[in-house]
């Protein structure tokens, strides 16, 4: 990325895509801020990736926490929420999963599941589970119902779901809990008229004595200076506790600009609510600088390699020669550097590799894999040895 598009403040991935923060939480004094990933630049397969700190000042990148690796969450680890359970920190999140065939993914042919997973650090995230699957929803409602957030009152557990209907209606549903893990439905709560199609990443927020139902609806039509962004994000005032027989309070925007979206909230150990958002929107027309960078560049290094294209077909065959890297010259999430050399004189050939006895080309390649145990009772410093010993740039030089 060129250092004119690198931003001085806010977070951002060094590479990849990323949009809505998940997970926030504060455990033992440093602030967890997970985030939606992809290692496509527009977007795709959705992990959670994570930055921690202490004071909002000074980041460290922790990498991927949470993968798509569930058979309920294979087509990606959407967004969701932490809750502190007395010290364990319990993640919940939607797991989707599209199905083959022909369908809409809208009303059919989606898994939208609600996975939890915990973690004793909020480094290692393990123990994953689903405690919702598509027939615990009312039957009246489509295959996106998603992005949860749990929080509790009067020893109670609550979970709001954001949620579309079959004729697509926006709405939130409400389950309760006594333990986190077995959930039953509540009601549905939606506005007195109809008000977009989709409700995406509710928070409910109580300040002082208020109560507020955060939520980003898709589907309003413009007025005036309201409802301009492709899709918006704001607040419901609400006349009692959202698990009470409440009512919906007309809706504000939370911010009048068109890259806020899906915010969500925290309170910390110093009882402090803070909010993160995503500076971006799903779905938009205009484009990312980068991206036609990238284009750019890939362009240019064709044009540069004299337009050769080596085809499957030629890795296939073992025509094409790899250039031998040492284990010291290896970075992780480092750029290789290599430079393209282009002889005006020069012909490209492309050599057979040696075959072995049976015909076959091989060739040999010496690795080292390491990992964590699952459940190793110091997560965490496994974590940041493993993390010393592939990442250090002075371990590597050794």
């Amino acid at each position: 990325m060129k250092e004119m598009y690198k931003l001085k403040y806010h977070l951002e991935p060094v590479s990849g895509w990323m949009n809505d923060p998940n997970g926030l939480v504060e455990k033992d004094g440093v602030y967890h801020i997970y985030y939606q990933y992809s290692y496509e630049p527009e977007g795709g397969l959705k992990y959670w990736k994570q930055f921690t700190t202490k004071d909002f000042l000074h980041y460290q990148d922790e990498g991927i926490a949470l993968s798509p690796d569930h058979p309920h969450d294979q087509g990606g680890a959407y967004s969701g929420c932490c809750f502190n359970d007395h010290g364990l920190l319990r993640y919940f999140y939607t797991g989707n999963v599209k199905l083959p065939g022909d369908y809409d993914y809208i009303n059919a042919g989606r898994e939208h599941n609600v996975m939890m997973v915990d973690s004793q650090d909020g480094l290692v995230l393990d123990h994953k589970e689903v405690v919702l699957y598509n027939k615990d929803y009312p039957q009246n409602m489509s295959c996106h119902v998603r992005d949860p957030f749990v929080y509790e009152n009067d020893g109670m557990y609550y979970m709001v779901l954001g949620a579309r209907t079959l004729d697509s209606h926006g709405c939130v549903i409400l389950y309760s809990s006594k333990d986190l893990k077995k959930w039953d439905y509540m009601k549905t709560v939606d506005y007195h008229k109809h008000f977009g199609y989709m409700w995406e990443c509710p928070n409910y927020i109580s300040f002082e004595k208020k109560k507020f139902l955060f939520c980003c609806p898709q589907g309003l039509e413009s007025h005036n200076y309201d409802y301009e962004a492709i899709y918006q994000n704001g607040y419901f005032p609400l006349t009692t506790d959202l698990e009470k027989d409440c009512v919906l309070e007309d809706f504000i925007e939370f911010d009048h600009g068109f890259d806020i979206y899906a915010q969500q909230f925290f309170k910390d150990e110093k009882g402090r609510m803070i909010m993160a958002g995503w500076m971006g929107l799903p779905d938009i027309d205009y484009t990312n600088p980068t991206v036609e960078d990238a284009i750019l560049f890939a362009r240019n290094i064709y044009q540069l390699s004299g337009r050769q294209s080596p085809t499957s077909e030629d890795f296939d065959k073992g025509n094409i020669a790899f250039r031998p890297v040492t284990f010291s010259e290896f970075r992780t999430y480092k750029p290789y550097p290599w430079r393209i050399n282009k002889y005006f004189d020069f012909e490209w050939d492309c050599i057979p590799l040696p075959e072995g006895p049976d015909g076959k080309n091989l060739s040999e390649t010496e690795t080292m894999l390491m990992g964590i145990n699952a459940r190793s009772e110091h997560g965490g410093l496994a974590w940041n040895f493993l993390k010393k010993l592939t990442y250090d740039e002075e371990v590597q030089q050794k």
